[in-house]
């Protein structure tokens, strides 16, 4: 099961288009409340996609620069390498390595096709995997750029990631893209929310204070659908004039779960 949204699906202001995979993973992505108030190429830029298979569920969030089409290609490589069964998060480095080259090549492929300036659509991506079983909770994450992933655990939240200038579909060696690929894995505690958000989110709300908000956002949310919601509508109400893509896991997501 999964859901993706694409942002050139979703240009209008104001839009908020969220889709649930099920009561406890979903994603949602929007254009922004206000205009932006930089330079860009195209309205919405952002993608965002959520996979829940039998042994994990796969979050991927994008934040394209100087056109959509990088982000877009990032997701769907992602989603075809990772598949509609997501590894239970246990990939090896090496296998980070690998599917960020795989996603790179494939945005180099794409916008060499392009004239200027969707010629230099280049990405963020933020890659997460949450494995749940009767005996352990687990993620695994790996991200380029400024796209965030967040972990709640009880009343307070941890920003894993850093807010980086680095972005996919640049050449890079595979020792560079080792170098600025952030990435990492840990237990997770069983009430422990998941979230990947674009700086859409993390810019507004204040990079510093974003773990806490998320912490704040969805403790009591009755489901993944209004998770997102709140994280949409915080973004928004602090004036969020950029495009803001959010997929979330709550606990209790996969079997064995109680």
């Amino acid at each position: 099961m999964q859901a993706v949204l694409w942002g050139h699906d979703h240009t209008e202001l104001g839009e908020v288009a969220i889709r649930a995979v099920s009561d406890d993973v979903a994603c949602g992505i929007t254009r922004g409340l206000v205009g932006k108030r930089y330079h860009h190429v195209d309205p919405n830029e952002d993608s965002v996609a959520a996979v829940v298979g039998p042994d994990a569920t796969l979050l991927v969030v994008a934040d394209g620069h100087n056109g959509a089409e990088a982000s877009d290609v990032a997701v769907a490589t992602v989603l075809e390498a990772l598949g509609p069964e997501p590894p239970a998060a246990d990939l090896a480095d090496d296998e980070l390595i690998d599917l960020f080259e795989r996603v790179g090549e494939a945005v180099l492929r794409r916008t060499t096709e392009l004239e200027p300036p969707n010629a230099e659509s280049r990405t963020t991506l933020s890659v997460v995997l949450v494995a749940d079983s009767s005996q352990v909770r687990r993620i695994q994450w790996a991200s380029m750029g400024d796209s965030a992933v967040i972990v709640t655990p009880g009343a307070s939240g941890a920003l894993l990631t850093e807010p980086r200038h680095h972005f996919v579909g640049y050449p890079m060696t595979r020792q560079h893209l080792a170098a600025r690929l952030q990435r990492g894995a840990m237990e997770l505690t069983p009430d422990a929310w998941v979230v990947a958000v674009t700086d859409g989110f993390t810019n507004f709300v204040g990079p510093r204070n974003a773990g806490r908000t998320v912490a704040e956002l969805v403790r009591d949310a009755p489901d993944a659908v209004a998770a997102v919601h709140r994280l949409v509508d915080r973004a928004g109400a602090m004036g969020a004039g950029d495009n803001v893509a959010v997929a979330v896991v709550r606990p209790r997501f996969l079997k064995g779960a109680s």
